[in-house]
């Protein structure tokens, strides 16, 4: 059988996006969308009145929505390229397949 997959070297890129994908994600939670829901939390105990409440209907009318959209942007992404993935495999495997067919039927003509 051939040697080494042209498909494997795409796959492995392939993962590497989806890591860096899942690295943005989990920083966005992390160091955006926690803390928002940590102030929108702390608000009231800590700020009253109209100004608060302004304030407060922002992030839950804008900040948190568009944040919550871009993870699920990211989220869809990830969803993309593992199935991108799995179909780089199986095309992978097909092409295995038919090469290790190939072979043997060169084998039984030759008679190796």
């Amino acid at each position: 059988m051939l040697g080494v997959s042209l498909f494997r070297f795409v796959d492995e890129g392939v993962q590497q996006t989806i890591q860096g994908y899942n690295r943005q994600m989990n920083t966005v939670v992390e160091q955006a969308l926690n803390p928002l829901n940590q102030v929108l939390q702390q608000t009231d105990s800590m700020w009253r009145g109209v100004g608060a409440e302004a304030f407060k209907e922002e992030l839950q009318s804008v900040h948190v929505p568009q944040t919550n959209t871009f993870i699920e942007m990211l989220t869809q992404a990830i969803k993309n390229y593992t199935q991108a993935s799995e179909v780089i495999k199986k095309a992978d495997q097909d092409a295995k397949n038919v090469v290790s067919q190939f072979e043997d039927d060169v084998e039984k003509i030759i008679g190796f």
